[in-house]
């Protein structure tokens, strides 16, 4: 199940709605079924819910987004699949305008996931990272200037010139980019 949503992503990367539309129901059924028989599967269904509220998020189908990913957030299997399930909710929350929310679940999460900057896989800082940039977003639009600067995790404290200059730029979103989920 995992290479058919693999074999999906190109759908995923381009915005075909359509075809999406037409597969996703025949998807999430076959998951539940895999998830019914073996439940070690039950990442393959938390991608895929994950990847569903984020499209049902793109098209303001906000109700039914908060449903796949609350279900994909409990199949998750870590807690960096979780930190990315969330970094999609609190963007579903901004886009519903309840920034002060969007903004106490990045905050948390991210406080909880810090990873030590010097010994942190991509996929942690990828995952912080997300969480750091949805606190700020949700900060800046709620009319707190002072608090979308300075990251959530790093207020009250100066990272080391090293850390932040050698983490690469970040240029695209969405499905496309690299995700911790991958």
């Amino acid at each position: 199940m995992l290479a058919v949503l693999d074999a999906s992503m190109p759908l995923w990367k381009d915005d075909k709605y359509a075809e999406l539309a037409a597969i996703l129901p025949k998807l999430l059924t076959d998951t539940d079924t895999l998830v019914g028989l073996d439940r070690s599967r039950r990442v393959v269904r938390s991608r895929l819910l994950h990847l569903t509220g984020w499209l049902l998020t793109q098209t303001r189908q906000f109700e039914a987004a908060e449903v796949a990913l609350r279900r994909g957030l409990d199949d998750a299997d870590d807690k960096l699949d979780a930190a990315a399930v969330i970094s999609t909710w609190c963007w579903l929350l901004l886009r519903q305008g309840r920034l002060e929310q969007a903004r106490r679940l990045a905050t948390t999460w991210a406080d909880d996931i810090e990873p030590r900057v010097s010994r942190a896989t991509p996929r942690e800082l990828s995952a912080w990272g997300w969480l750091l940039l949805r606190s700020s977003a949700a900060a800046v639009r709620d009319n707190r200037p002072e608090e979308g600067k300075t990251p959530c995790a790093w207020r009250g404290r100066r990272p080391s010139p090293c850390a932040v200059t050698s983490l690469p730029p970040t240029t695209s979103c969405g499905p496309s980019a690299r995700s911790p989920w991958r």
